[in-house]
């Protein structure tokens, strides 16, 4: 990460506590925020800024499900605009009860994100599940979310096709 010049990162299946993560990210000259800490210690997303301001959100109505899989900051560059960053961590290997609960999460982003008028919204995730397969991918385009890039993200171990499960 030292070598890219990103000032923000959005980090799933992190898996780190936050002393240490923190410890890490504050070397390369970051500030760190962490989603709800697990049972075991352990964190499984984060958001990393480098300059600017920045403050954790709690977000209105989070559903339970996803309190220790979604993290997010509102940041306000040194130059330019502020933005809510989001990252979220999709469940590993979904059942179709959690691709649903995925689904409304999505669709209560956007609610919650055209409730807070210009604030922009950027919103990236290792979802485990190809957006296509979202039945809110039709809403997300139809109120103006993209994904900013196309290509093939994961191979799973029981297929050989490549699949885009992880987005911005």
């Amino acid at each position: 990460m030292e070598r890219m010049s990103a000032d923000v990162w959005l980090l799933q299946e992190t898996r780190t506590t936050m002393k240490f993560g923190a410890s890490n990210m504050k070397q390369l000259g970051f500030h760190m925020f962490w989603g709800k800490e697990q049972v075991d210690g352990n964190t499984l997303v984060g958001i990393a800024v480098k300059d600017g301001r920045a403050r954790q959100l709690q977000l209105p109505g989070l559903p339970l499900e996803w309190e220790g899989r979604v993290v997010a900051v509102l940041w306000t560059p040194s130059e330019g605009v502020a933005v809510v960053l989001v990252s979220v961590y999709g469940h590993t290997s979904p059942t179709a009860a959690q691709k649903a609960s995925l689904n409304q999460l999505f669709l209560w982003m956007v609610e919650l994100a055209e409730g807070q008028g210009a604030v922009q919204w950027m919103v990236g995730g290792d979802l485990n599940v190809p957006l296509q397969e979202l039945p809110a991918t039709y809403w997300l385009g139809a109120t103006g979310w993209k994904d900013v890039h196309e290509g093939a993200t994961c191979i799973a171990s029981r297929t050989i096709r490549a699949r885009r499960i992880d987005v911005v």
